[in-house]
């Protein structure tokens, strides 16, 4: 007997499955329930358990694997394999065999494979798209098949060849040909209606399908001839209601009849709208609920459950229910409510972590409303959880219990991603920061018995060795058609290492490369270096020539066994890659596969067996994240969609133009991914128990511009809009600390940190009492007293505190260098300014700049060490004419107040100090100079001149009049005061602000205007300002900072130097 059970509510539907179960089976007998996800299986347990105390012997089974059971039964003594010959999987290789060995089977696939130039991929990727087919064709058009199979009638166009090619795979399967889903339904149905026979079920439950193909449905109405066929359908709508169509489809229907008056009415131009959201969303349950009221021999038991409670979301529901709109039938004008409640909710942000965490908020809300809620009790559900599952462990990691299920192998595991790159290594350039990447992967990095220390000293010699990409130049040429140009390679850099271990780079070159000196206790690291850049190039060469499928499971092996040292769960990790290697292995075998292939193909056939989700963390007590896919339609008190915009939802797949369903005559029940995501989205409603949940990215993050809703969220709001006025969407600002989330009687946001920021008092000072001296900090030399007063805060930090703020961050270069960055460039003119002053020759300049990487190799590198060379001159030229004879020495110790003074000073000339910079004079500059001026002084009155780069091609100098000893004593000793000032607690003193304060008020400006100077050169948006320092913001607020003893100290360190200065 076949019946069907209808009710709106899936957990009616289930306590009618449980009072069933209960009643009509014996406990030791198995209760098989055909579910279309794993997720209602688990669900359904759940609810049996929680209603008996126990749910035992029930096997869950999706509908194909259960066919596949029934037709094995049927088949009595014929025995089947253990895979079906036409198994998705395996057919793919069998159809790339036949389209080889037929070339002359399509024009358009000659065309189209010609086009890929041969490739193997191409093939590939066109025989699964044909499989595809074919499985859409076994199951939506068995009768076509059937004819293909017989020859019934010729063929044209793409059904020519694809009927063609199907012949072909029932003459290559020989005696296997029998076994595809639509001979077999035939057998089934066949024998199913001939006479009583015995099967291993007495009853059989389909529960939860909002859709089945008609091929399905009629093998279970032959099957109720035997045995008792449960159906368990959640019809939304108690009423009959497969009369009803969307307002869309009534409009394009009523164009219709104004274009052509000749054309005849149909049936379905009389149709009612009924409700607008059953009628729009509703198509695929509505085609499946008119193919089951048309077998004969069902009968039917509803249990129609209105929702009880008076909020918007039962109204709603109910309103489904009962096929009205506002309460009213066809025809009449729907009701109008002034309720506002939060069990229907539609929020607009502007990306996908503001979504993230505004439904963060919202989730913490209903939980702290409702002390019943649990974690448990909600889901959410995205078009794609790859797109959300980073923004989700962000945001809920340590605040919400959660799972996020219907995750790839490939996306939850950092092993077969890292796989798939080595497996695509001769598309690799071998760069340095992708070396570097496959390095931090722990596996590797245990394989290899490296340590964080171990990369960053690995890190810091490819960028001194100037290693970017490849491992040699004759690789160059093999892969990239380049000249062999060793410069810049791996065996470039590493030559330079090694040699290091054995010369100095003072020794100079050796066989044309320049030593780079490491340290000999690194001698085992740089070996080990070596020997991974060995392995990449060896392995390169291997992947790079195609293999049969016994060759490539030898080399993945490989690569596991010299690449990765698991443990924990990537051991799991490690055996589901051999795994899916060896399901590869053997459908190629089974199809007879046996021509070589390359890596390409391998890649891409992993990745498609590896994006295989797995519903693991479905329902697992937390707050469960998943994909939203058909038929999980599973009760939640709190149900939650997110990403509901336009384009991406309905997820709209475009058909192949050789896809004769698509481009033919429609029939009921064919399968559209338009229309799943429409009922998905029904169901989703449906399923809420409290509260519906719907969010989109309405706004621009850029510039807020408006963007529009997915159809479907747009069709609620506008149904809701009538009915239900005053529920408004939520507007969410950009940012999560808006003061617009933290105002009013009712708190919109849960985030404490952004709450006490936003709520905190003005910050104390950064050290509110000054830290006692410390005698072993005291200022020794010249040098250290310039350090501290080039940034006097981070200074502090830094040799007081012992904290250092810098990021290390080290950018590798991937490519040659083809343009210098500013920083390399003055580093350049600086050695080459260098070598002026100190040799007058740029001969060891030149060469080392060629064999060290830093430049271009030839003539290119040459012309960029000229340009440099050239600006250098031009500052020399300035600098010469104080050069006069060899530079004498000062050296001395002075007592300055109490304080012992080193003074060293190596640069004099002549009786004058010169200093010089390749680069623009800056505030910091001047006081080095000033510091070592008033250290010369001490001796004797002695001049002082900076030179350093000005506009165009001049020279811009700094020029220091003669101090007197005591002059230059008396300066000196209220530096150091500063100094000890400044060692006890952060002093104020950026350079460049206070010069320009100084400067200004030297210049007869009045304070106020001097200060606002001060503070546009701090917060200088041209160039890389003293504002956006991490030191000076840790240690100061702003613009508190200026009002404090600023002013006074920066005329005590800047007014005697500016005094004494001139051009």
């Amino acid at each position: 007997m076949l019946k069907l059970h209808q009710s709106n509510d899936m957990s009616e539907l289930a306590r009618l499955f449980c009072d069933r179960s209960r009643n009509s089976l014996d406990p030791f007998t198995p209760r098989t329930v055909v579910v279309q996800s794993s997720g209602i299986g688990q669900w359904l347990k759940l609810q049996l358990a929680d209603r008996d105390g126990i749910a035992s012997n029930i096997d869950c089974v999706l509908p194909a694997n259960f066919l596949w059971r029934l037709y094995q039964t049927l088949a009595g003594d014929t025995e089947f394999p253990a895979v079906s010959p036409y198994d998705r999987s395996r057919l793919v290789w069998r159809v790339m065999r036949l389209i080889s060995a037929n070339p002359g089977l399509s024009v358009a696939i000659h065309a189209y494979l010609s086009a890929g130039r041969g490739s193997d991929l191409h093939l590939y990727q066109l025989a699964s798209e044909i499989t595809l087919l074919f499985d859409e064709y076994l199951m939506y058009r068995p009768d076509w098949i059937m004819d293909w199979q017989t020859g019934k009638q010729e063929e044209a166009g793409h059904a020519g060849w694809q009927s063609e090619l199907w012949r072909l795979i029932q003459e290559d399967l020989r005696g296997l040909s029998h076994l595809h889903r639509a001979a077999l339904h035939q057998a089934a149905i066949s024998k199913l209606a001939s006479a009583s026979r015995h099967l291993p079920w007495q009853q059989v439950s389909v529960f939860g399908l909002s859709t089945m193909p008609p091929l399905q449905l009629r093998t279970f109405e032959n099957l109720a001839r035997h045995i008792d066929v449960d159906i368990y359908f959640q019809n939304p709508c108690r009423h009959y209601w497969g009369d009803i169509v969307s307002q869309q489809d009534k409009a394009r229907r009523s164009i219709r009849s104004l274009i052509s008056s000749d054309m005849p009415l149909q049936d379905e131009d009389y149709l009612e709208i009924g409700n607008p959201l059953l009628s729009a969303l509703g198509k695929q349950g509505r085609e499946f609920f008119e193919l089951m009221l048309e077998s004969a021999v069902m009968q039917s038991d509803e249990a129609f459950l209105p929702s009880g409670d008076a909020t918007i979301l039962h109204y709603v529901k109910n309103d489904i229910l009962e096929l009205t709109n506002g309460g009213a039938f066809a025809g009449m004008t729907p009701a109008c409510f002034d309720t506002v409640d939060d069990s229907l909710q539609i929020h607009c942000c502007h990306s996908r972590l503001r979504e993230v965490e505004v439904l963060h908020d919202e989730i913490l809300r209903a939980l702290a409303a409702d002390p019943t809620l649990k974690n448990r009790d909600v889901i959410v559900m995205v078009p794609d959880i790859s797109d959300y599952a980073p923004f989700i462990e962000a945001i809920f990691s340590g605040h919400l219990d959660y799972r996020i299920a219907d995750r790839s192998r490939q996306q939850t595991g950092s092993l077969t991603s890292t796989l798939l790159q080595l497996l695509q290594l001769p598309k690799s350039r071998l760069s340095a920061p992708d070396v570097i990447d496959l390095l931090e992967v722990p596996a590797v990095m245990r394989r290899f018995d490296m340590n964080l220390d171990d990369l960053e000293t690995i890190t810091d010699w490819i960028r001194k060795a100037e290693i970017r990409w490849e491992y040699s130049g004759r690789r160059k040429t093999d892969y990239w058609q380049l000249p062999a140009e060793e410069q810049n390679t791996w065996q470039f850099g590493l030559k330079r290492l090694a040699l290091g271990l054995a010369m100095t780079p003072e020794q100079g070159p050796w066989d044309g490369s320049l030593p780079l000196g490491i340290e000999p206790a690194e001698t085992e690291l740089l070996g080990t270096l070596c020997q991974i850049i060995d392995l990449l190039d060896d392995y390169r060469e291997q992947c790079n020539q195609p293999k049969p499928m016994t060759d490539w499971q030898v080399l993945v092996s490989g690569l596991l066994e010299d690449f990765f040292l698991a443990a924990g769960d990537e051991i799991l990790e490690i055996t589901q890659l051999q795994e899916e290697l060896e399901s590869l292995a053997s459908a190629a075998e089974a199809a007879r596969y046996n021509t070589s292939f390359s890596y390409q193909l391998l890649v891409h056939a992993l990745e498609q067996g590896l994006a295989d989700t797995s519903t693991g963390g479905f329902i697992s007590g937390g707050i469960t994240f998943a994909t939203l896919v058909p038929m999980r339609s599973i009760p939640f008190r709190m149900v939650c969609l997110m990403g509901m915009n336009d384009g991406e939802y309905p997820r709209e797949v475009r058909p192949q133009s050789f896809n004769l369903i698509a481009t033919g005559q429609g029939q009921r029940g064919d399968r559209s991914k338009k229309h799943d995501d429409r009922y998905l989205f029904l169901e989703a409603l449906l399923s809420a128990r409290d509260v519906f949940y719907a969010s989109y990215i309405g706004r621009s993050m850029h510039d807020n511009k408006e963007h529009p809703p997915s159809a479907v969220l747009a069709q609620l709001q506008n149904y809701l809009a009538d009915i239900f006025p005053a529920l408004c969407t939520h507007q969410h600002a950009l940012q999560p600390f808006n003061t617009a989330y933290y105002q009013g009687d009712k708190q919109s946001s849960f985030i404490q940190s952004w709450y006490r920021a936003l709520k905190a008092p003005a910050p104390a000072p950064f050290i509110e009492t000054p830290l006692q001296g410390d005698s072993t900090l005291s200022c020794t030399d010249q040098t250290q007293l310039a350090k501290f007063l080039r940034h006097p805060g981070q200074y502090f930090l830094t040799q007081r505190l012992g904290a250092y703020l810098e990021i290390q961050d080290i950018k590798l270069a991937d490519t040659e260098p083809f343009d210098l960055d500013s920083l390399k460039r003055f580093r350049l003119e600086d050695e080459a300014l260098t070598a002026l002053v100190e040799t007058g020759d740029l001969t060891d300049f030149r060469a080392a700049g060629i064999i060290s990487g830093q430049v271009l190799p030839g003539a290119a590198g040459s012309q960029q060490l000229e340009i440099v060379i050239q600006r250098a001159e031009e500052i020399y030229q300035s600098i010469e004419p104080y050069l006069g004879g060899s530079p004498s020495i000062r050296a001395g110790e002075f007592t300055i107040g109490t304080q012992p003074l080193q003074i060293q000073l190596t640069n004099l000339y002549q009786g004058q100090l010169v200093q010089y910079r390749a680069g623009r004079l800056r505030a910091a500059d001047e006081l080095s100079l000033w510091t070592n001026h008033l250290a010369a002084n001490l001796f004797e009155p002695t001049p002082s001149i900076l030179v350093a780069r000005g506009k165009a091609s001049k020279a811009d100098t700094c020029r220091l009049e003669p101090l007197t000893q005591d002059d230059a004593r008396q300066h000196l000793l209220g530096l150091l005061g500063y100094y000890e000032r400044g060692m006890k607690s952060p002093l104020f003193l950026p350079c460049h602000a206070s010069r320009t304060f100084v400067s200004s008020l030297m210049q007869d400006q009045d304070r106020e205007l001097a200060l606002a100077r001060a503070r546009a050169e701090w917060s200088n948006e041209q160039t890389v300002s003293e504002g956006d320092d991490r030191y000076w913001q840790r240690l100061f607020q702003f613009p508190e900072a200026f009002s404090g003893p600023f002013s006074s100290d920066a005329c005590a360190v800047w007014e005697p130097l500016l005094a004494t200065r001139h051009e």
